[in-house]
């Protein structure tokens, strides 16, 4: 086991505060979508349907444009008025939380180590505006509203059912019994990939100017675990065998993985596992004696109880 108490009593710390949101958002997010999805409800049947091939008079542009407008303002009304803006805003303390306790960690490995103020207040100030841009901004515009505007318009201009609509729309706004909305989905991710990564952006950043050599892929397998990462679960790496996972694909994967940042993205989306730095002395001789990396095998049999994509994916996981 790489950790002694003292630094597992530490990560665990670590994740209950990165966690702690998580409480947050289950709580409110039952509301914020039957909200939404009830003010849409109540207004599309205002909106004037097209029949396949019928053009649309310029009155009828006129008015579903306004009823779109309405229901965008009124969606933005509901962020406002539910308490999501200020929950994103309290979400923002978080990152003020983290690093002091990863400070902590590197105090077990290195004696006499302080922390670096200069890069916790840079990196706190970009993981803030890139949280607000995506959860308050553009970001929730792009991948929220978009897509509710993107449903109704072209069952506006498809001759769709109303039930269909609403269908449509509730798949999409409070999702059914097979997944969750998109809302609810899109603002988790964002969350949690926001803390995950800008903890282990410290990490990784403090890691190469202690010039530690070895990782620690620290996690616990789940129903949804990906393949990828039950394969390194409790392993320990050389920072050059993780830097070559960035060539590899896998499901789930974050698109703007690269070498450079393959540390900070680990799994990809959504992804828990956190990459401990530690000193080469506590690595186990199996892992430094070995010429390639160490995977765990036992994934295989627990294929059923992870999300892979059989055989193959163990390959490129690997």
């Amino acid at each position: 086991m790489a950790l002694n108490k003292q630094q597992q009593e530490i990560l665990d710390e670590l994740g209950r505060v990165t966690n702690a949101f998580d409480k947050s958002i289950n709580r409110l997010m039952p509301d914020i979508k039957r909200e939404v999805y009830e003010m849409i409800i109540s207004k599309i049947e205002k909106f004037k349907l097209s029949n396949k091939g019928e053009n649309f008079s310029v009155s009828k542009q006129v008015d579903n444009l306004k009823l779109l407008q309405e229901i965008k303002q009124g969606m933005k009304q509901i962020y406002e008025d539910s308490g999501y803006n200020a929950l994103i805003k309290d979400f923002n303390k978080s990152y003020r939380k983290t690093v002091p306790i990863i400070d902590k960690y590197f105090n077990t490995l290195v004696k006499e180590y302080k922390g670096n103020k200069e890069l916790y207040d840079s990196l706190r100030k970009l993981a803030i505006d890139k949280s607000n841009e995506q959860l308050l901004r553009g970001g929730l515009d792009a991948n929220i509203t978009k897509q509710v505007e993107e449903i109704l318009s072209q069952n506006i201009t498809s001759g769709g059912r109303l039930v269909d609509t609403r269908r449509q729309l509730r798949d999409f706004i409070v999702g059914n019994k097979d997944e969750i909305g998109q809302y609810e989905r899109y603002v988790k991710q964002i969350t949690n990939d926001s803390v995950q990564q800008y903890n282990q952006q410290y990490i990784n950043t403090v890691s190469d100017d202690l010039n530690l050599e070895w990782y620690y892929y620290k996690g616990t397998t789940i129903k949804d675990t990906r393949y990828f990462c039950c394969l390194r679960e409790n392993n320990y790496y050389r920072r050059k065998d993780v830097i070559s996972w960035a060539d590899l694909e896998w499901a789930g994967k974050n698109k703007n993985t690269t070498k450079s940042n393959i540390v900070v993205m680990r799994g990809g989306y959504n992804c828990r596992h956190i990459m401990i730095p530690v000193n080469a002395s506590v690595v186990p001789d199996r892992f430094k004696e070995s010429k390639e990396p160490v995977y765990d095998s036992g994934c295989e049999g627990r294929k059923k109880k992870i999300r892979i994509n059989g055989r193959k994916q163990w390959e490129k996981a690997k």
